[in-house]
Order: C-alpha cells, then structure tokens, then sequence
C-alpha cells in the first residue's frame, strides 16, 4: 500500500487507487498530503516556463497555508532555494545527476 502512495496517481491500477481510497478514508489528513504532492510535482511537469512556475508555486503556498497542517517547514525550504529550484525551468535540468537525486523523487 504505502509502495502505491509513492505512485504517481496516474500509473496506478484501479484496485491501487481504491486501496488508496480507502486509506484516506481512515486517514484523511493523508490523503490530503498526497494530493498536494501530487499538484506541486505537476507544477514542476508542466510549467512552461520560469515565470509561469513561480506563479502557480506562490498559488500552491497560498493554498496549503489554508490547511489544517503545517507546511511552513516545507515552505521556508523552498523559498530558501527560489531561485535554484526556478532555475529548473529555464532548461529542465537539475543538478540531481550531479547530487545523486533522482528528480521524481524531488518533489
């Protein structure tokens, strides 16, 4: 189960996606972090560019500060590396080869 939590929503098969249903029926607050996850790494997989990401990242930090969890710890280490983490749009590269990251295990 927690194997398919780390899935992107989109690759799981149905009885995955009802497995994880039914866990964030037990545990909405989960389900919650998963889902806002998953809107920050489609930030990062379609922003066409610089400006756009920044944008829709401010609009992500605006929406989760809504949340009943705190995301500050979160938040404060993006902004610390706002311009690195933007820089990634400029040619969709990272430097995980360089520190060992895999990029979809980034966000």
């Amino acid at each position: 189960m927690m194997h398919d939590y780390r899935r992107r929503p989109e690759d799981l098969k149905p009885e995955q996606k009802q497995g994880l249903d039914n866990l964030f029926e037990k545990v909405p607050m989960l389900g919650v972090i998963y889902h806002q996850r998953w809107e920050a790494t489609r930030i990062f997989d379609t922003a066409a560019d610089r400006e756009t990401a920044a944008k829709a990242l401010e609009e992500w930090i605006a929406q989760v500060r809504t949340m009943d969890l705190d995301w500050e710890p979160f938040i404060t280490m993006l902004k610390n590396h706002w311009h690195g983490i933007l820089a990634y749009f400029d040619e969709r590269r990272t430097s995980g080869p360089v520190e060992g990251i895999d990029r979809k295990s980034v966000v």
